[in-house]
């Protein structure tokens, strides 16, 4: 799916876990010394950095691993690791 297409104003930002649920995201993301990993993926650099910006402030370790092309990928590798 083309966001941008549907969504020709908005600034997209795909993050994976997007699975997890609210009393996973209640717990501290501090986790056996590191940080629950939360990855981005975005064709707009600046809106990948502010939802980085913000995931940092939650605690979390945000990635960016590219452009929304990247996100179609990011479900793939979810739901092969048991995660979707």
């Amino acid at each position: 799916m083309r966001y941008e297409l549907q969504w020709p104003i908005r600034r997209v930002v795909h993050s994976q876990p997007g699975h997890l649920v609210a009393a996973v995201l209640d717990q501290d993301p501090a986790v056996h010394g590191g940080k629950r990993v939360v990855f981005l993926a975005s064709d707009d650099d600046g809106a990948a950095e502010e939802i980085g910006a913000l995931a940092e402030n939650l605690g979390f370790a945000p990635i960016k691993l590219g452009g929304l092309s990247e996100a179609d990928c990011l479900c793939r590798r979810a739901e092969i690791a048991g995660a979707g």
